[in-house]
């Protein structure tokens, strides 16, 4: 049977107290070489009488930082599990009693890097002592092995940057994978600049065990893909930002990672439009408008422009905008991609809203003008419930 549980690896005392007995330590951390024979000891302390029973469990990391555990099959001869030798997998021990668990590990030749393992204590209470409930009292002792030699060249990953709302605010995540043979701490900062190349903020990431613990960083293990994630305490404006992450795992940079982002400001920069040719009460009068006219493309050396414009709602009542994802014949007008931040928006009476267009253009191609038409709906009770907005842009300077 296999099953999982989580254990919060590095919140740990070094003397762990349960109802019934307590364990020290509950973490063991061991230097070893190649073919070497490792022992190992903890102390279990009775509180009462009873029966403790001894289990081995493989442990991963999984994405929030913590471990789980899986038990270990008798067939698993691949993990660490097959290496370790308990003195014993189960005792009697009495109230005030001590007993001193002992085993060993025995280091394979070709190992090396970073093992762990998880020996589970466990007490098993009769049903007749808990009024027919069965309570299982259960700690585990993890055993942290680094086996020293030539380790592989360490080898990580950082993948895509995202732009997470949640209630408490705006948190930039992503994910960090270690392809390496060792553990070690990683450290990561995300710098956000403006498109004026202002810095906004410099943004620490960290896994969630780690922000729990309050951490400096995160310590990540063999294989494990962690997710990291910070928040964004400064203000901003609504816009496009550029941002770039550097990861440091192991004392050592690793690549970095490079990217725009779009941030919407907590409260939208609505503005109050006139509404003067707006008759109180005439439903359907009013419109919807661009600001500019028509959009100035300028093409950065990288060969992105991003325009900022504004649309505002005089009617009478809330508008539905779709902004296109998509244009026939695009790279005719010199353009490769192309998109609208935020894709849709709903806009409240004589209010206004920013929106970014962000194009990436082909090299020595000539910027044809484009209309980039964008759809409108709205509750009005009329029989034009759907009209087309024009977003014009010139230049490609």
């Amino acid at each position: 049977m296999r099953f999982s549980i989580l254990f919060l690896l590095l919140l740990v005392s070094h003397h762990s107290i349960a109802g019934e007995f307590a364990v020290s330590p509950m973490m063991i951390e061991l230097i070893a070489k190649n073919r070497e024979i490792k022992e190992f000891s903890f102390s279990v302390f009775g509180k009462s009488n009873s029966v403790i029973k001894l289990e081995l469990f493989n442990m991963n990391q999984l994405e929030s930082g913590y471990m789980a555990f899986t038990k270990l099959g008798e067939d698993d001869l691949v993990s660490m599990g097959s290496w370790v030798e308990l003195e014993r997998d189960s005792f009697r021990i009495r109230d005030g009693e001590i007993v001193t668990v002992r085993g060993s590990i025995r280091v394979p030749s070709r190992a090396a890097g970073t093992h762990l393992i998880g020996v589970m204590v466990e007490e098993e209470t009769p049903e007749r002592e808990r009024g027919g409930i069965s309570v299982k009292i259960r700690y585990a002792v993890v055993i942290i092995l680094h086996i020293e030699g030539r380790y592989n060249r360490i080898r990580t990953q950082f993948d895509e940057l995202v732009v997470v709302q949640r209630d408490d605010g705006t948190y930039l995540e992503g994910y960090f994978l270690n392809d390496s043979a060792i553990e070690n701490w990683l450290f990561n900062e995300v710098q956000i600049r403006g498109m004026d190349n202002r810095l906004l903020e410099r943004v620490p990431l960290k896994t969630e065990s780690a922000w729990q613990r309050a951490d400096i960083g995160s310590r990540v293990f063999p294989g494990a893909r962690v997710r990291i994630y910070g928040k964004i305490t400064e203000s901003f404006d609504t816009g496009i930002y550029n941002v770039l992450v550097r990861n440091n795992f192991a004392d050592k940079s690793q690549p970095v990672y490079r990217d725009t982002i779009y941030l919407e400001a907590p409260q939208q920069d609505n503005l109050r439009a006139n509404d003067s040719g707006n008759p109180e009460g005439s439903e359907n009068s009013g419109t919807v408008i661009v600001d500019p006219e028509a959009l100035q493309i300028r093409i950065r050396a990288n060969g992105t422009s991003f325009s900022s414009f504004l649309i505002s709602n005089t009617k009478q009542q809330e508008v539905r905008i779709t902004f296109p994802s998509w244009l026939e014949n695009l790279e005719e007008r010199g353009v490769s991609e192309f998109k609208f931040y935020p894709a849709a928006l709903s806009i409240k009476p004589n209010q206004t809203s920013r929106i970014v267009l962000r194009q990436t253009h082909l090299s020595d191609s000539y910027y044809g003008d484009i209309t980039f038409k964008a759809a409108i709906e709205s509750d009005a009770a009329t029989d034009d419930k759907s009209i087309v907005l024009d977003i014009r842009t010139v230049g490609g300077l």
